[in-house]
């Protein structure tokens, strides 16, 4: 059985377990003293590409370097590319990209980003 455990009464943070079979699977915490970015579109410079993980690690203002893998990337949105064959191999060190922060940074890691930018909204 699942449940979503919440945590709400200091209004300056909410804290959120999700629980299976009594076991804890998920923990979220939401401050309002740290800046949350998930969601934030940003404009990022590739610092390095890896193709043995098909990914690149992107510079977009913060501390660390996000994550790009090879799926949240969107050819359409890079400039420099000649064809639409092979794009993948015209990445390029400092090549500026659009980009959106999909997870935050824990520990170590820095964010996992994408560049299928989603602006939710009705009026939109």
């Amino acid at each position: 059985m699942k449940k979503m455990l919440i945590n709400a009464i200091h209004p300056e943070e909410i804290r959120v377990a999700v629980v299976e079979d009594n076991l804890l699977k998920n923990f979220y915490m939401q401050s309002s003293t740290k800046e949350q970015v998930r969601g934030n579109i940003y404009k990022g410079r590739i610092e390095k590409v890896e193709p043995s993980l098909e990914a690149v690690f992107v510079s977009y203002g913060r501390d660390k370097n996000g994550l790009l893998s090879k799926q949240d990337m969107n050819p359409s949105f890079i400039q420099d590319i000649k064809n639409e064959k092979g794009w993948e191999q015209q990445l390029k060190k400092g090549m500026m990209i659009p980009v959106q922060v999909t997870r935050e940074e824990k520990s170590s890691k820095g964010s996992q980003l994408t560049m299928n930018l989603s602006i939710p909204g009705r009026y939109m």
